[in-house]
């Protein structure tokens, strides 16, 4: 059944990615030069501190305007629906059609720059890595991403693929949505990977994944199964509070620093819950109604568990706690 993402949109609307909001977001190691280029500031350069609108300057002649709100918005950043409901016909971009050429020449821009990647956010379609990256280890496919990149608050519209990536960097996924299969099988993180109260709304599988800086999970929602078979923790791997509502599989996974699955789930508990009960009487020609209401604790709604439908973790290996 298919996850209701209104409250995650709800909070993304409130986050304000417009081109408006984006100049609210001042982005942490980059900086504006006097000629409005985005470079690190690792470079020595001296700048003011850069934006999210600065980061995304060249699509500002190119923005779509909500009739609902007068909010604009780039490509990258259009939501799947305006403000009133209706469909902003994005999730329908036709391949070769000039916005959906426009999108992918932004994201790819992004994707192979020598900065890092600023993709907070952003909704993206149909998501494949491999698509998108120049780079390559051609030994093994591996599709080499050198640079930083932030999916923070990004929306996976379709299937998401980053099979075979190689992270340089870090990755940051924290509160974004999967509305369909997330795939990263046989990718490598080579430095912190966040996943931090993300959604996973199918399966999500991280097979042979290699993670060598620590792995948060803390307070993600795997609504189908989460799959991590043979994957590779060299330091912390943090599922706390992490609700698994399929099965959790950890076939010859490798844990060589701490392995925390503490917590409750509670990312997907609901609060009091009122109920109404009706009572009926008859009397003869007259009926009398009497309603009453029943409220239930607080607690998991019915999908959530307290701990994993179903584990498998034959092979696994724990060096640490």
């Amino acid at each position: 059944m298919a996850q209701d993402f209104s409250d995650w949109w709800a909070k993304w609307r409130e986050e304000d990615y417009s081109w408006e909001g984006l100049a609210k977001k001042k982005l942490r190691g980059l900086a504006r030069l006097p000629d409005g280029s985005v470079v690190e500031k690792s470079e020595g350069a001296e700048g003011a501190p850069a934006t999210l609108q600065d980061y995304w300057r060249d699509q500002e002649g190119d923005l779509l305007e909500s009739p609902v709100s007068g909010k604009k918005y780039t490509r990258i950043h259009l939501p799947l629906a305006w403000e009133d409901g209706t469909l902003t016909g994005k999730a329908d971009w036709a391949a070769g059609s000039e916005d959906l050429e426009a999108y992918q020449a932004a994201l790819r821009s992004r994707l192979n720059a020598p900065i890092q990647a600023m993709l907070q956010g952003a909704v993206l379609l149909g998501f494949d890595i491999k698509d998108l990256i120049n780079a390559r280890r051609s030994s093994k496919e591996h599709i080499l991403v050198r640079i930083r990149v932030n999916l923070e608050r990004a929306f996976f519209s379709g299937n998401a693929r980053f099979n075979n990536a190689v992270f340089s960097g870090h990755a940051e996924f924290d509160n974004a949505a999967f509305s369909g299969y997330a795939w990263f099988n046989d990718t490598a993180f080579s430095r912190y990977a966040g996943f931090y109260n993300v959604a996973f709304s199918i399966d999500a599988a991280f097979n042979n994944a290699a993670f060598s800086a620590d792995a948060m999970f803390y307070n993600a929602a795997f609504y189908g199964d989460a799959e991590f078979n043979e994957a590779a923790f060299s330091a912390d791997a943090v599922f706390v509070d992490a609700a698994f509502c399929g099965v959790g599989s950890f076939y010859k996974a490798v844990f060589v620093g701490a392995a925390i699955f503490s917590g409750d789930g509670a990312v997907l508990s609901a609060p009091e819950t009122s109920q109404t009960i009706l009572l009926e009487e008859r009397d003869q020609d007259a009926a009398f109604r009497l309603e009453g209401r029943l409220t239930t604790p607080s607690g998991l709604i019915p999908t959530a568990r307290r701990s994993f439908k179903a584990i498998y973790a034959a092979g696994a290996v724990f060096l640490d706690n």
